[in-house]
């Protein structure tokens, strides 16, 4: 099992470094009394029940953007407006075409090309967004555009068994080893295919309570995770 497929946001990168330039421009109020690591996870989490909807059609794009920053600030007490969520959208967009991989993954993907190991993405998100941001990271230099698997290019999106199911079909894996930030659309969505899957939990997530259901290694740290990786691996 010479494979390891990697989520994106919050996995690759870390999306706070755009998000807390847009937060402290547009919100430094709320900034000042309600940290950016609570307030982006309050956002992410609206933004992931809009998700399948979303993905249907049923709702825009733009308008889970907008709605994802007026009810996370809702829900600390703040109150924003429709044009101020967009002009936080604007800023948090902008600096997403300028972001760095997590400081170990370099290194960690070069060792891996040396010992022809196969390493592929699969996210969820529109295909223009994903796409402007793997090329922001410069991925393309170590896993190339053919292995990269965006949900709104297929119609599929995790945690659904299918998209998995298609990523081993099109690119002929038996199994692969799978890392992701999201309990819910990762660890459970590699479950359904029998991968075994690292739930890369830095922002210190909950558990859910069916957690003890699924197969999963928990760890904490980057340096923890590429560490599990290479013992795995033996490499």
């Amino acid at each position: 099992m010479r494979a390891i497929i990697f989520d994106l946001d919050d996995t690759l990168y870390d999306p706070m470094q755009p998000f807390n330039q847009a937060y402290q421009k547009h919100l430094p109020q709320m900034a000042a009394t309600v940290s950016v690591n609570q307030f982006y996870l309050k956002s992410r989490a609206i933004s992931d029940a809009l998700f399948e909807k979303q993905q249907l059609g049923q709702i825009d794009i733009n308008e889970v953007r907008k709605i994802r920053i007026i009810e996370a600030a809702k829900a600390f007490g703040y109150e924003v407006t429709e044009d101020l969520a967009m002009a936080f959208q604007d800023t948090y967009a902008y600096y997403q075409g300028h972001l760095t991989l997590l400081e170990g993954y370099a290194a960690f993907f070069k060792k891996c090309q040396e010992q022809g190991i196969f390493l592929g993405v699969i996210t969820n998100g529109p295909g223009d967004l994903q796409r402007k941001k793997l090329h922001s990271l410069q991925l393309d230099q170590y896993i190339p555009e053919k292995y990269w698997l965006i949900s709104g290019e297929v119609d599929l999106m995790k945690p659904q068994r299918e998209i998995f199911e298609y990523y081993q079909k099109v690119h002929q894996l038996d199994r692969a080893i799978y890392v992701g930030d999201s309990f819910e659309n990762d660890v459970v969505g590699a479950n359904q295919v029998n991968w075994p899957v690292y739930w890369f939990n830095h922002r210190q997530r909950q558990k859910p309570a069916n957690h003890a259901t699924f197969k999963y290694q928990e760890v904490s740290h980057l340096a923890e995770l590429l560490t599990a990786l290479q013992q795995k691996l033996g490499i």
